[in-house]
């Protein structure tokens, strides 16, 4: 059984590799915005895995640092569903 950090950090990257992959699609053939863009995934990848608990990742959260995956503070809802989706993985 994996802990509720890992089962967390799995989800959000999840998450994020798939807003990133929907996102390339107006990049058109520009090797640059590519690379831009998923140097931004690498950036938010590597914030992700830097967390040591799901207090950290909780107050990401509520400070909205993880607004761009789409977890804001006000959104009791997306949070909910987060935390949910962690229970369920376990």
């Amino acid at each position: 059984m994996k802990n509720l950090l890992s089962t967390a950090k799995q989800i959000l990257i999840e998450g994020a590799q798939l807003l990133y992959n929907d996102g390339r699609t107006g990049l058109k053939s520009d090797l640059v915005a590519y690379q831009d863009h998923y140097k931004n995934l690498g950036a938010m990848i590597f914030q992700i895995d830097s967390y040591k608990s799901l207090g950290d990742i909780l107050n990401d959260i509520e400070n909205d640092n993880l607004a761009e995956l789409g977890y804001c503070s006000g959104d009791d809802y997306v949070v909910a569903e987060f935390l949910q989706a962690i229970e369920e993985s376990r």
